[in-house]
């Protein structure tokens, strides 16, 4: 089936008809059931219609990551792991328990996770200054307090120089942060308030007084640093694990290497379901 897919989908990228839909030039009895008969151009279109978006994709991030890899990685140890890991915790059909027909199925899923691992790794590398401005990843330090007393003596004590880790268990902060330093972005689920106070920070400050946001709490915040340049590497690690990321850096391949679709279906398809791969 897949050795199929790649031969029709080679085709669907070398032919297009007027009406934005790939078809075959000539028609053929491919299977007989009785009196009925399918051909080569209806099996086709089956195809395409269920499975076209899925092969594209993988025919896709294959593309993106020979071009970005300067050696072929050998994944075969890594996927091997995963197995011998979920085969020990479910048994031999441990892909069943994890949504899969086959372990051929699992190990192509895993294989393509690892080839978007290094192109998502790429991504963050060239367009690092983008990702900042976007996502503004940025070292804080943030306590929050059902009560605003609270935050009042937490925040006295901490403009005496004491870290707000070790003030997160003797002024009632709540379990939202031990205080420790951590790399927040906008997609960390931070309120508006102290999203603008400290991703948008222009140097290392500590708030003047507690910030009280619209979840009903109180906020003392330190910004811990805002030059990133100096914990970049932090940053990349923290950003490789953002749910948009992937998806960002699909469309700017996409976009880099002038991906162009010539089948109606297939664009259907992934504006429903990974409009990423839509430039």
């Amino acid at each position: 089936m897949k050795k199929l897919l790649l031969v029709l989908l080679c085709l669907l990228t070398l032919s297009a008809c007027a009406d934005a839909r790939a078809k075959l030039q000539k028609s053929e009895k491919v299977l007989q059931v009785g009196k009925e008969s399918i051909s080569d151009k209806e099996l086709f279109g089956l195809l395409i219609e269920q499975y076209g978006a899925e092969a594209v994709i993988t025919i896709i991030n294959d593309y993106i990551y020979n071009q970005l890899a300067s050696t072929k990685e050998d994944f075969t140890e890594t996927i091997e792991s995963y197995c011998l890991l979920y085969s020990s915790l479910y048994g031999p059909t441990y892909y069943q328990r994890l949504g899969f027909a086959s372990e051929t199925a699992f190990k192509a899923k895993l294989l393509q996770d690892n080839k978007t691992k290094l192109i998502v790794e790429k991504y963050l590398e060239s367009n690092f200054d983008k990702v900042v401005e976007t996502y503004r990843p940025t070292k804080l330090a943030i306590l929050q307090f059902t009560e605003y007393d609270d935050a009042v003596a937490a925040l006295a004590v901490a403009k005496t120089g004491v870290a707000f880790a070790e003030l997160a268990g003797d002024f009632k902060a709540t379990d939202f942060s031990d205080g420790s330093v951590n790399i927040y972005t906008t997609y960390s689920g931070l309120s508006p308030e102290v999203t603008s106070f400290g991703l948008y920070a222009e140097k290392e400050a500590l708030v003047e007084i507690p910030l009280f946001s619209g979840d009903g709490k109180y906020y003392i915040i330190q910004v811990i640093s805002v030059d990133r340049q100096s914990y970049k590497e932090e940053i990349l690690e923290v950003m490789a694990e953002v749910s948009n990321i992937p998806g960002d850096a699909i469309s700017y391949y996409c976009e880099l290497y002038q991906l162009t679709y010539y089948d109606k279906t297939i664009i259907e398809h992934l504006v429903y379901t990974n409009p990423s791969y839509l430039r």
